[in-house]
């Protein structure tokens, strides 16, 4: 990756952008490794096995257990195979970062002293230093307010009169050199929020930077809660990407490159232990079972049944949802309805504004050349050694029921290429089975090593085949 590549959503880029948030749902469903999934296929009917004994030869990781002694705690195994040893020393740039600037907006207070036992940190100790302003949440306050400058609404048409077009156009003008001239309202953020980006250009520099993984306890479900920490991480990428455009415009390109690096750090940084963990865990779903889940699996008649999103539930702590479901039933028989409006947080892009609850904005790419197919697995050996960028799971172009396995995407409609949404809010664009998202200008992918890649939709068209067919 260029080293001035941007790591998230902003100034496009010449390639691909890592985001972590995205990868918690290549997580999910690269957890099925750590042990085999609790229901079986029986000629073609789906029933649920006998509880695994846990041993050497049942299952690869035998401990440490939950207090019941009588489970693995796997989310207690991947805290200690994915931890740093620095993690709580001034080592880790993000403790810097909590230590100055506290709670990051959303988090809610138990799960920030969670967060700060991990780091070694007492959270009654903590005093914020500095303060951060995401530059689209500082433009929809001033938008709002008495300063707004009213002349700004000559460059509109009178139909796009609104706030959130408003802000649209300012955020446009950051995406390309902008000076304090070109945007007056900009001079109060750069002296605002300067502290707090320069502390994170230093803070990416440091040998780790890794946000702990946290749970309320033992027996709770992955509930998505480091999605505020993960969101407002990624909203420095903004501050760093509209800053350094400023600092060229006014001849500071020192100063812009030093900021352009460290989003690309900031993504590297954070990316790190979710690739180091997916690439554990996919090794350890070859060891013990030599292929991938089916993208769904299949009644005695050969019709779906149930997706991969509901054979995953178990890891994610949802053993309660998944045993009120009949898996030998479809996933729209009348008892199996009342489950569609469930929310499972990581099996939906936390940014989406158009998903609601029940819907998914993740699927699989199924078809005779990809790594999924109906009714069976396939083993990852068979695409080659030089498969590593092959893509695993993408967006969907418009959300999905998370029960439907009829709604994952062709192989025919991935290879079509990236549909783009003009407008984050704009309606879904023909073949909603296709890949796409509401991000501007592309999607984001898994991938088989681990990365989560973010693809802009005009990419090389054959480049994304080759990566979905894996060669």
């Amino acid at each position: 990756m260029p080293e001035n590549q941007p790591a998230l959503d902003g100034p496009k880029p010449a390639g691909r952008v890592h985001l972590r948030y995205c990868r918690l749902v290549l997580l999910c469903l690269a957890a099925v490794a750590v042990t085999a999934i609790p229901v079986v296929l029986t000629g073609a009917r789906l029933r649920r096995a006998e509880p695994l004994r846990i041993s050497e030869e049942t299952t690869y990781i035998t401990e440490p257990l939950k207090s019941g002694g009588k489970q693995v705690d796997y989310f207690a195994a991947l805290q200690q195979a994915t931890y740093p040893a620095n993690i709580a020393t001034d080592e880790n740039g993000y403790r810097l970062i909590v230590r100055a600037l506290g709670k990051s907006p959303g988090a809610e207070p138990a799960h920030f002293a969670a967060i700060c036992q991990q780091l070694g940190l007492a959270p009654e100790s903590i005093r914020p230093e500095v303060t951060y302003r995401d530059p689209h949440d500082f433009l929809t306050v001033y938008v709002d307010g008495e300063e707004f400058d009213k002349t700004l609404l000559d460059r509109v048409r009178p139909e796009k009169r609104s706030r959130r077009k408003l802000v649209e156009m300012l955020e446009d003008k950051l995406a390309r050199p902008w000076t304090v001239g070109d945007l007056p309202m900009m001079a109060a953020w750069l002296e605002e929020n300067g502290p707090a980006l320069d502390l994170m250009v230093r803070a990416v520099r440091q040998p780790t930077f890794h946000v702990p993984m946290v749970r309320e306890h033992e027996d709770a479900p992955l509930d998505g809660a480091a999605m505020s920490d993960l969101n407002y991480l990624r909203s420095f990428v903004h501050g760093l990407s509209a800053r350094a455009n400023n600092r060229i415009a006014t001849g500071d390109i020192e100063g812009a490159v030093g900021d352009i690096i460290a989003c690309k750090r900031l993504g590297r940084h954070i990316a790190q232990g979710a690739t180091t963990l997916e690439m554990l865990l996919m090794l350890l779903y070859e060891r013990e079972h030599g292929t991938l889940p089916p993208a769904w699996s299949v009644g005695a008649d050969g019709k779906p049944l149930h997706s991969w999103r509901v054979l995953l539930l178990p890891y994610l702590g949802q053993e309660a949802l998944y045993a009120n479901i009949r898996l030998d039933e479809p996933w729209d028989s009348p008892h199996n309805r009342q489950f569609h409006g469930e929310a499972v947080p990581f099996y939906r892009c936390p940014s989406d504004p158009v998903a609601g609850p029940g819907e998914t904005t993740y699927s699989v790419v199924v078809g005779p050349d990809m790594p999924f197919e109906a009714g069976e697995g396939k083993r990852l050996a068979d695409f080659g050694p030089h498969s590593d960028d092959m893509i695993l799971l993408v967006e969907r172009a418009e959300p999905a029921c998370w029960m439907d396995p009829t709604r994952e995407v062709p192989q025919r409609a991935a290879e079509e290429g990236i549909r783009e949404h003009a407008e984050p809010l704009a309606p879904a664009p023909p073949s909603p089975n296709g890949i796409g998202s509401h991000h501007r200008r592309g999607a984001h992918f898994g991938l088989r090593n681990g990365a989560v890649e973010f693809l802009w939709a005009d990419n090389d068209l054959e480049e994304l085949r080759a990566m979905l067919r894996g060669v």
